[in-house]
């Protein structure tokens, strides 16, 4: 995909508007999340998967 197929959206954690190149099904699979927030649920599973 080129710019041009970029699409703004919303992430369903923090709010923040972003640019992205992913199509409904790709955005829905991951929880309409941007990549700051998927990366910060990610490190958080980490952590949770330590602690137990």
């Amino acid at each position: 995909m080129d710019n041009n197929d970029a699409t703004i959206r919303t992430c369903s954690q923090c709010g923040e508007e972003t640019e992205n190149e992913y199509d409904d099904y790709e955005w829905e699979d991951r929880d309409c999340l941007c990549e700051i927030c998927e990366q910060e649920r990610e490190e958080e599973e980490l952590i949770a998967l330590d602690i137990i």
